[in-house]
């Protein structure tokens, strides 16, 4: 770091800001390539897929070894003390095989509900979380409603857009029709 007077600094500024405007940069968003992630490690690839090819294209990075360790694990699942010590225990996720802790504040709060632990490390976790959201794209739907006592005779008319995807004909009220259903 340098420390500049305010005039000097204002100066400095603006022919920065000038150069980078004229390489397209300015209010952008850091490039890509300057990441020292894969894409394929990030959330955008939970929001925005991308095949590796389709992600190099487009300037990323990705990344071929999974992070993680595997092969460490000192509890099994078919042999789980009653008393485990959550500072020592390190399990072996039941559908990808990396390792994961439960930390002590997670195994008191199993404890408590008397829940037993989770057999998926936290991103398999996560994961499940994310295919169960809905897909990230809106339809344009209709409301389901058909009651009377809602204000409108037959079906409402009412459209709005739902990630809720058409072919599964799934019931979907609008907002009048639910809260008069609801409240």
């Amino acid at each position: 770091n340098k420390q500049y007077t305010k005039e000097t600094f204002e100066e400095l500024r603006e022919k920065i800001i000038e150069d980078m405007k004229k390489r397209g940069e300015y209010g952008e968003f850091f490039p890509a390539h300057i990441s020292t992630f894969g894409y394929n490690e990030t959330a955008a690839q939970e929001q925005f897929p991308l095949t590796r090819e389709e992600a190099e294209k487009e300037g990323f990075k990705w990344e071929e070894c999974p992070r993680g360790t595997y092969g460490k694990e000192n509890v099994h699942w078919n042999s789980v003390p009653e008393n485990i010590d959550p500072k020592t225990a390190i399990f072996a996720c039941i559908e990808c095989k990396k390792n994961y802790r439960v930390i002590p504040a997670e195994m008191s709060f199993y404890q408590r509900l008397g829940v037993p632990l989770p057999r998926l490390c936290p991103d398999c976790r996560h994961a499940r979380r994310i295919a169960r959201r809905g897909p990230n794209r809106l339809w344009e739907r209709g409301c389901s409603c058909v009651s009377s006592e809602h204000g409108h005779s037959g079906r409402c008319e009412n459209t709005f857009l739902a990630n809720v995807n058409p072919e599964k004909n799934e019931i979907l009220y609008c907002e009048s029709c639910y809260q008069k259903e609801v409240v």
